[in-house]
């Protein structure tokens, strides 16, 4: 690691309301240069997930999103899920220009 010119640190926080707290206080501490938001094809959007993208959007932390379990579900399904992501993204983004009181 002396010679590396980049580090990359990944941490892994739960995705339960319960751990909101944890993911709010690791974004403080550790300055992360992105999120991770991963999906699952068969659960979809969870109010969860709007809250870590609406958490990652307050703290200003570029996220990207995977989606997982895509073999479970049919094409159909998966094309409105990938919808979906598209407007709340959207949303969440034209919430947090208008300020972080706005978003939460």
């Amino acid at each position: 690691m002396d010679s590396s010119t980049k580090i990359l640190t990944f941490m892994d926080i739960g995705g339960h309301e319960k751990y909101i707290t944890k993911i709010v206080s690791g974004l403080c501490s550790f300055y992360p240069d992105y999120t991770l938001v991963v999906i699952s094809a068969v659960e979809g959007i969870t109010y969860i997930t709007e809250q870590h993208l609406k958490i990652a959007c307050v703290f200003g932390v570029p996220y990207f999103i995977v989606m997982t379990h895509i073999d479970l579900v049919n094409e159909n399904h998966l094309c409105e899920l990938r919808s979906n992501v598209i407007l709340i993204v959207i949303l969440i983004t034209f919430l947090a220009g208008m300020g972080s009181e706005k978003i939460l």
